[in-house]
């Protein structure tokens, strides 16, 4: 860091839970949600592993393995036999730590030498598929580091809770509109005033 430069603080919140999904002909493939050396300097860490299994494709022989501080650090990844590559889907139920001091945070995508892999990012409080990317085996391992702005992590909730309380305020708004009592002359007050002004 130059002379003179302030380095900002680190802000971690924990976000909802995204649903990882691969999808993939390889015989394995793995996200490191970390940086090489394991320190989380990457922005994004694993804070909860709610569940994780196979969508379709798998055999009795073939592993997932999704958890905190594994042998490579925060990792999600599957398993199969060598030269396996029916198509496989699994996917795992994340809660990250991200740093919002950051513009953006960084993963590494790990696979194979042949066959294709789909990875995806699903918040799964909105549904929205906030990341996709598609690496295809080029004939050796690949370690390729990928760039997602933090805001796709937090900006969906702050988004979402902001407009369930104006939609709320705007149905107690229209309420209170329709439900105003409207008073309207009965016969009786118009005899009134025609009496006063006979007798007046």
């Amino acid at each position: 860091m130059a002379s003179g430069d302030t380095e900002v603080p680190e802000r971690w919140v924990k976000t909802p839970t995204f649903r990882l999904l691969m999808k993939s002909t390889a015989d394995w493939a793995r996200v490191m949600f970390d940086d090489p050396e394991g320190r989380n300097t990457n922005g994004i860490r694993i804070y909860e592993v709610k569940a994780y299994g196979w969508v379709l494709g798998n055999d009795g022989d073939d592993v997932i393995d999704v958890g905190k501080d594994l042998t490579t650090g925060d990792i999600a990844a599957f398993f199969k036999q060598n030269g396996d590559f029916d198509y496989t889907e699994m996917y795992a139920d994340i809660v990250f730590e991200v740093d919002e001091s950051r513009d953006q945070v960084y993963i590494y995508l790990m696979v194979a030498g042949q066959g294709t892999t789909t990875f995806e990012l699903i918040n799964k409080e909105t549904g929205a598929v906030v990341w996709r990317d598609i690496v295809t085996g080029i004939g050796g391992t690949q370690h390729i580091q990928r760039f997602i702005p933090t805001r796709l992590f937090i900006r969906s909730v702050q988004v979402e809770s902001i407009t369930v309380l104006s939609l709320a305020l705007i149905t107690v708004f229209i309420a209170i509109i329709f439900n105003i009592p409207r008073f309207r002359r009965g016969p009786a007050s118009r005899n009134l005033n025609r009496v006063q002004l006979l007798t007046g």
